[in-house]
């Protein structure tokens, strides 16, 4: 559906399957060049609970990796690379994404066919 054609909210209550619809709509999107999924979630432990989920419920033999954490700070320009060449879906904190993207300018928004910002309801004002 429409998920899948525009920029779509999807606003449910808590349980309701709002990760369930994203993973489905990583499903067809990981069939797009470059075939690459930036999953941005607001804290360390959503990191851990939304890459299991789609480890599970995404198809078979898609790779994902987990980004948070002091660690992320040793990381450079070819750590990226690699993370980028090795899997399907990059689950982490805003700040990895916005240091990796912004900051640094190791990664490109292009370098994804999805982009899902979980909790975008948090995301709002000047914070």
């Amino acid at each position: 559906g429409r998920a899948v054609q525009e920029n779509t909210i999807v606003c449910l209550p808590t349980g309701a399957g709002k990760t369930f619809v994203a993973t489905m709509v990583i499903d067809i999107m990981l069939e797009k060049p470059p075939g690459r999924v930036l999953f941005v979630v607001p804290t360390v432990v959503l990191v851990g609970q939304q890459a299991r989920y789609c480890r599970e419920k995404c198809k078979a033999n898609v790779k994902v990796v987990e980004l948070s954490g002091l660690v992320m700070d040793k990381w450079t320009g070819p750590s990226w690379e690699d993370c980028l060449r090795s899997n399907n879906i990059l689950v982490g904190t805003p700040e990895v994404f916005r240091r990796a993207l912004v900051e640094r300018r190791w990664v490109k928004a292009t370098d994804f066919s999805l982009v899902i910002f979980d909790e975008c309801h948090n995301a709002t004002g000047n914070s």
